[in-house]
């Protein structure tokens, strides 16, 4: 008798164990499900829905005061463009403002008038837009590449400290609107 008692008792110690452990197990696992429910889902990328509907590569002649359109693609219906106009050094904007406020209409895009003027070389108009449309406010940066005159191509041989001669190969510049 003492000795069904001693195994019975061991039997119930190991029962209680492994529905002790079963039970932690279940409310890690549980956790875990809540946790990962909860993940927010990354829908679009980030900024503005406002695009380049103009060229971006624009042909200047050197020293010319030349007009340029630049065309902004909002898919915005509503609301206010707000934009500002920076260049690199060497890439003058005459006559044009440089900051303003647009009103948006639905599917026509946003005429910015600029007039530029530079040296031979290549440069870059730089545009910040944000979009205003009364409940959010959403930017992004935009570029157009300026070209002014011939493109030229560099066949320089740089060295590296050690003496070597380095070989610099083409590189390929994909513009995309």
């Amino acid at each position: 008798m003492k000795l069904f008692c001693s195994r019975l008792c061991l039997w119930m110690c190991i029962a209680l164990i492994g529905l002790v452990s079963c039970q932690e197990k279940s409310s890690v696992s549980v956790q875990q499900q809540n946790s990962a429910s909860v993940k927010p889902v990354k829908e679009a990328k980030p900024g503005a829905a406002i695009k380049l509907a103009s060229s971006s590569i624009v042909f200047l002649n050197a020293n010319d005061l030349t007009s340029v359109d630049l065309l902004l693609d909002a898919n915005a219906t509503k609301g206010i463009l707000h934009f500002e106009l920076s260049a690199t050094n060497g890439l003058e904007i005459l006559d044009t403002k440089i900051q303003g406020d647009l009103e948006l209409a639905p599917a026509v895009p946003v005429k910015i008038p600029v007039k530029l003027r530079a040296i031979d070389g290549r440069y870059y108009l730089n545009i910040q837009a944000s979009i205003d449309n009364g409940d959010s406010v959403s930017s992004r940066s935009l570029a157009v590449i300026v070209q002014v005159g011939a493109e030229q191509e560099k066949n320089a041989q740089f060295k590296k400290s050690a003496g070597e001669n380095v070989i610099p190969l083409p590189a390929r510049e994909t513009i995309s609107n």
